[in-house]
């Protein structure tokens, strides 16, 4: 297997192509290599974020060979591979020591990246990179201040021309709402899939610790952050009521149906801001997170694989209009 190394940031792996001088975009034609197993990967686990997915080029301009493979290695190495559809994972919060905001996307992560290669091939809309970016701890500012670090070093990984996609779990979502109309990215954003984000705020804020999206606070918010400048937005909210063991929730029974967390109302609140484009919403009976201690862990709301597939169709194949009763 020959490797190179472009940046700090990540490594290329090449296998199975004979010696010589390639295209990337052109892999697909070389029938006798690709069945046999031929793939360039592009993987990092570094940095704050990572990802691991195969990379092609469908769309490639560039007269001169993308890279040459010899007995030692790859060259040029240079990043001028087009990612099919780099999708931002942005998590929640994250309540217990010793855990991690990406272990909320530990199901839709590895799905969004396990798309075989050849179908990516055949519709590179399909193929999707999930950069999952580690926020720690702390309030959704708190995690805006983080990524906003993270984001010249996303980006210097990417033609400078490359749209993403971004997909918000909970809190997540007040932070893909400040990466649009903070970072002036808006322009490299193809869309937003917001899940199960409180955007009128939360009636158990207080009881979680998190003033700062109570509904009041978020009132605010919305004030001073009204517009999705142009980005089109998807919102997906869960409506499982239980009483949750570790938090106050009663409240959530006098505005259903909710996901014991956050209420569907609070989610589809963003369609009644002017300022934003919402193309579709979709509710599932689902609750906010998984319960693994109760074994409820099928029912959280980013562990099904059909919401996972919901997800996935909205990233490759966006279609407005909204499917999944939000009623009580």
């Amino acid at each position: 297997m020959a490797t190179c190394r472009p940046n700090a940031f990540g490594t290329y792996h090449f296998e199975g192509l004979p010696d010589g001088e390639y295209d990337i975009g052109a892999f697909y034609r070389i029938p006798d290599v690709l069945p046999s197993g031929a793939r360039l990967v592009h993987e990092n686990s570094g940095r704050g974020w990572r990802h691991s997915s195969h990379v092609f080029q469908p769309h490639d301009t560039d007269t001169k060979p993308d890279l040459t493979v010899t007995p030692t290695g790859l060259t040029p190495c240079k990043i001028d591979i087009v990612f099919p559809w780099p999708t931002l994972l942005l998590h929640g919060f994250v309540r217990a020591a010793g855990s991690s905001g990406p272990e909320h996307f530990e199901y839709l992560q590895p799905y969004l990246s396990g798309l075989p290669y050849l179908a990516q091939l055949q519709e590179p809309r399909k193929g999707v990179i999930p950069l999952v970016p580690d926020m720690g701890r702390g309030t959704y500012q708190e995690y805006w201040d983080r990524l906003s670090g993270l984001l010249p070093e996303i980006m210097d990984l990417f033609p400078c021309s490359t749209r993403f996609n971004v997909v918000a779990y909970s809190q997540g979502g007040l932070v893909a709402r400040l990466l649009i109309h903070n970072s002036g990215l808006n322009e490299n954003v193809e869309k937003v899939i917001q899940v199960a984000t409180p955007n009128r705020g939360m009636c158990v804020a207080a009881d979680a610790g998190h003033p700062e999206v109570s509904q009041t606070a978020m009132d605010q918010f919305n004030v001073d952050i009204p517009s999705g400048r142009g980005v089109p937005f998807y919102l997906l909210a869960g409506t499982l009521f239980i009483d949750f063991p570790f938090l106050e929730n009663d409240c959530l029974q006098l505005d259903p149906p909710s996901d014991s967390v956050v209420s569907v109302s609070s989610v589809l609140h963003l369609e009644s801001l002017p300022g934003y484009d919402v193309l579709g919403h979709s509710c599932v009976p689902a609750l906010h997170a998984s319960l693994r201690r109760l074994n409820l862990e099928a029912l959280g709301i980013l562990a099904p694989e059909y919401i996972l597939r919901d997800i996935q169709q909205w990233i490759v194949n966006p279609t407005p209009g909204n499917t999944g009763l939000c009623e009580e």
